[in-house]
């Protein structure tokens, strides 16, 4: 069987109303029958392909819609219906009408959305069948949307200020390349004699002191199909083991030591920590459950440990603040005053407020980051000066010496 969308008109002529929906027939001819029976006119049908990923955006504002479906007290599958005429992307609704037609079949709206594999994470599911178990949609929905949201906006106030510094860096190399190996080849052309150029000649590279450049310059071009071919070779194998869990974890403990960025991350899994924990623990949902749901979320890899490590605490009859005490993403003073929280029992809003502790500090780094990018250019160029002073003194001294030789 296969799923078709079709486009149409129902009604007389006089009073057609447009109409849309999905359908599941062997083949087009047979949706096409199946259409006509139901008295539609067709306008346009054609089999629909899998269901692709859901941007953040996407996500966004279907949660949003969803939240406002629940806190109107309607039927889900009524909002939904309603939803789905709005001026929305194909792709998201095609979604709708699967969920739409899920929920008309009986399944409740978690079991719906945790058949779309790879659309919504399992974060997102559980955390909304945890408000069906306690009988709350409206709040999961509400901190959901929150959450995508902030999300959202952090990650592209973090992309924005790396963007900057990493492309002066790119600059910067592809200048020192210009210099290292583009430059060298011309120097020496318009000076020596085709004889004593060492880039035409080099069985005379090693008789004379020529500058190291020289000789890293001709060794690149002499090797340039191997090292390329290897550099393709480890970008492949990096792109093909870099989901799997334990390279996964040392790129992310690579990111976190990062000097200048790796504190921008650090504050990053502190806040959505923070925030998730938090508001979970606001839904009356049980710590140990609350921490299995966010060990779900797209985590910085290197912080596994830490949860599974207040996951067994929990389990052993422990409290959160247990495992959170030995770790490094907490300062030692958030972690006292988190303890604290716990016992007196106020340990959600303690959260809450580290997560906001963490978004102040967040946009504070990231002004810290801004400042520094003109101290970046500036020792940067300084760099790239020594180099071309370096290259262009060792050459001229060499010239200088040159007719020594012959002495």
């Amino acid at each position: 069987m296969r799923r078709f969308n079709y486009t149409g008109f129902k009604g007389t002529d006089k009073d057609l109303t447009p109409v849309s929906g999905i359908l599941w027939a062997k083949d087009e001819d047979s949706a096409r029958e199946k259409i006509q029976k139901l008295g539609i006119k067709i306008r346009s049908i054609q089999s629909a392909a899998h269901l692709k990923k859901l941007d953040s955006e996407e996500i966004i504002q279907f949660t949003r819609e969803l939240s406002l479906i629940v806190k109107s007290n309607s039927p889900i599958s009524d909002g939904l219906k309603e939803f789905k005429k709005a001026k929305i992307e194909s792709n998201l609704k095609n979604l709708i009408l699967d969920i739409e037609r899920e929920i008309n079949k009986g399944a409740s709206l978690s079991e719906s959305l945790g058949k779309k594999k790879g659309i919504f994470p399992s974060f997102y599911t559980n955390l909304i069948k945890a408000g069906e178990i306690i009988g709350n949609l409206n709040a999961p929905l509400s901190y959901l949307s929150t959450f995508l949201l902030k999300r959202r906006v952090m990650k592209r106030k973090i992309t924005n200020a790396c963007f900057y510094p990493l492309l002066i860096f790119f600059i910067f190399f592809i200048e020192i390349a210009i210099i290292l190996f583009y430059f060298p080849p011309h120097f020496y052309s318009n000076i020596l004699p085709n004889s004593e150029n060492p880039f035409i000649n080099p069985d005379i590279l090693y008789s004379h002191s020529f500058p190291f450049t020289v000789h890293v310059n001709i060794f690149i071009r002499k090797h340039i199909k191997d090292i390329l071919l290897s550099l393709f070779i480890v970008i492949f194998l990096l792109v093909l083991v870099g989901r799997r869990i334990f390279i996964k974890k040392i790129l992310d403990t690579v990111k976190l030591r990062i000097p200048l960025f790796g504190r921008l991350f650090a504050l990053e899994v502190l806040y959505r920590f923070s925030y998730l924990v938090g508001s979970m623990l606001k839904l009356k949902i049980p710590p140990y459950l609350a921490l299995k749901l966010v060990s779900d979320t797209e985590f910085n890899a290197a912080v596994f440990p830490m949860l599974d490590n207040i996951v067994k605490i929990i389990e052993k009859g422990g409290k959160i603040t247990g495992g959170i005490r030995d770790t490094t993403i907490f300062p030692r003073s958030i972690s006292w005053i988190l303890t604290s929280a716990e016992n007196r029992g106020e340990l959600e809003d303690a959260l809450l407020e580290v997560a906001n502790y963490a978004e102040t500090e967040i946009e504070d780094h990231i002004l810290r980051i801004r400042f520094f990018e003109p101290v970046l250019l500036i020792i940067l160029g300084i760099i790239m000066g020594i180099c071309y002073v370096l290259f262009c003194g060792i050459g001229v001294n060499y010239f200088a010496l040159l007719p020594l030789r012959y002495f």
